[in-house]
């Protein structure tokens, strides 16, 4: 087992470094996976071969096209002026703390790099003459940005997961939704109720509803059992009609450097399974097997401050790790892990951007922060300890 940490912890500080070095995301899992083979003794004819099984396989190719349609509609979403009706119906509303909090909410509903400071200038417009210190403006922006995260369909980090479990999504997502309800209340004392003195017309619910329709088409068609991909694939042609129509069609803020990285990340799962199957040595004690898998999973977050790459590295390795009974469990409670770690990442992207917009520091942030994410580790231990007796 320290040989083994060892190992991983050279994997993990060449990943770290690239990372801090802002390489692109495919660069520095397929360095990852070039490590881990020099470390383990894999030689490049085996690597060749487990590359090949992984651009052969049409699950692969499966993933990459429904986190491809994901992107898309985030940005099909944005060039179609449904993003602005949507920010326009809400301001709408009478409550300015309410305001702040569904408005970078919405935003956190499609996945884009950065989004939280897409919704700042709209949190600190709804609160600028509230008397709230810079550091509490920030947190609400960004922790009600990211409460969709646990569990929401469209996020690249769970649909890859979904490819590695072989699992619907739906599967996946139905035993962590309670996360986003607990990560919304968690964030509730910290926000301020306050009563809007401007008139910017009447809020209609019809209208909100219209403008978030493709989204909702999206839920309900995985949840009522439609594959993922026509899930994705209908609203965003019919977005691609809109945008077209309107003459504002623009692929150029399409992010798809995540698209080969998402090989290398089903590579990195074969190349943990071939090399070795790490179940529990009968001269350690479960609990210790158990708190590696944890502690790597929430490493995973920290370090790479990405949800998509921190589940790159830490599921094929909590799989690996795992007796086939206890396989999905294990991989919900690293998920969840790994992403309390992204959540005071200062690799986080979203955190680094909100700080700077709000002109405020991380420590400042981590005051509201920590208690948030403490009321989610507690809850987390109760909810999985349960599942642990239905699963």
């Amino acid at each position: 087992m320290i040989t083994l940490g060892i190992k991983l912890g050279i994997v993990f500080g060449g990943i770290l470094i690239l990372s801090l070095w802002k390489f692109p995301l495919w660069y520095i899992i397929m360095t990852g996976t070039v490590l881990f083979s020099l470390l383990f003794n894999i030689t490049p004819l085996q690597y060749l071969s487990l590359l090949k099984v992984v651009l052969l396989d049409i699950n692969s190719w499966r993933i990459i096209t429904i986190v491809f349609l994901s992107l898309l509609l985030g940005l099909l979403m944005k060039t179609s002026g449904l993003f602005e009706k949507i920010s326009e119906e809400t301001k709408k509303l009478k409550r300015k703390g309410l305001v702040s909090i569904i408005s970078p909410m919405l935003i956190g509903l499609i996945p884009m790099p950065g989004g939280a400071l897409i919704s700042a200038p709209l949190v600190e417009a709804q609160l600028k003459d509230s008397e709230m210190e810079k550091a509490r403006m920030a947190y609400i922006n960004y922790w009600y940005r990211h409460v969709w995260e646990y569990a929401w369909p469209l996020y690249p980090g769970i649909i890859i997961m979904s490819g590695l479990l072989h699992a619907p999504i739906k599967r996946i997502i139905l035993p962590l939704i309670p996360f986003i309800i607990v990560a919304f209340l968690s964030g509730l004392p910290f926000v301020k109720n306050l009563k809007s003195d401007e008139e910017n017309g009447k809020f209609s619910i019809l209208r909100f509803l219209l403008y978030i329709s493709p989204i909702l088409f999206v839920i309900v068609g995985i949840l009522s059992g439609l594959s993922a991909l026509l899930s994705l694939l209908i609203p965003d042609l019919f977005l691609l009609f809109l945008s077209f129509k309107k003459g504002t069609l623009n692929f150029k803020g399409l992010k798809i450097s995540i698209l080969p990285a998402i090989i290398f990340i089903f590579l990195f799962k074969n190349l943990f399974n071939t090399s070795f199957t790490v179940h529990p040595d009968p001269s350690l004690p479960s609990w210790v097997i158990f708190s590696f898998m944890i502690v790597f999973s929430a490493l995973s977050g920290f370090i790479t401050g990405l949800n998509q790459a921190a589940v790159g590295i830490a599921i094929p390795f909590v799989i690996s790790m795992s007796f086939p009974q206890n396989v999905f469990l294990n991989s919900l409670i690293a998920y969840v892990s790994l992403f309390f770690g992204i959540l005071i990442s200062p690799s986080h992207l979203c955190l680094i951007l909100t700080a700077k917009y709000f002109k405020t520091d991380l420590p400042s942030m981590f005051r509201f922060i920590i208690p948030s994410l403490g009321i989610l580790i507690l809850f987390s231990i109760v909810w999985f300890i349960f599942l642990g007796f239905i699963l």
